[in-house]
């Protein structure tokens, strides 16, 4: 049903932390929509540029739906290389949670014996701090507010 009544899908963070992207825009890869989306994460080094629509290239919401609206009606062959961007991607998705969980197992084995059962301890409170690598909506979107066009 997505596919045959929307164009676009937004897939806004509710964390918005450096390097966290939500399964919804993961998801959006599967499907011939085009992903819109917000939050703190670096999305042109996760994917090709022209795959996502990120709300941060724009200088209002006016802006971001004028270009939305240009997709879907004087531009679609822009939306369409973005389909095409997106079907050239190699994504392997896994929603059975026996499968992942065998998958994250058999990675780990491999791992272990790969580095001859050597690890290392990473402090995750040092080097991902959600203090520092997370924001708040508030100072997240400051400005915004101010650079609304209507």
């Amino acid at each position: 049903m997505l596919e045959r009544r929307y164009f676009f899908y937004l897939a806004f963070e509710n964390s918005l932390c450096v390097d966290y992207v939500t399964e919804k825009f993961w998801r959006t890869l599967r499907l011939d929509v085009v992903a819109v989306v917000l939050g703190a994460a670096n999305y042109s080094r996760l994917v090709p540029p022209g795959v996502p629509v990120d709300v941060r290239d724009f200088r209002s919401p006016r802006h971001l739906a004028d270009r939305l609206r240009a997709l879907m009606t004087r531009d679609v062959d822009a939306y369409a290389e973005m389909l095409r961007r997106k079907r050239r991607l190699s994504c392997s998705f896994d929603d059975d949670d026996d499968d992942h969980s065998r998958l994250f197992q058999t990675r780990l084995c491999r791992y272990l014996d790969a580095t001859d059962g050597t690890t290392r301890t990473t402090d995750l409170e040092i080097s991902w701090n959600a203090r520092v690598m997370c924001t708040t909506p508030r100072n997240f979107y400051r400005g915004v507010a101010d650079t609304i066009a209507y």
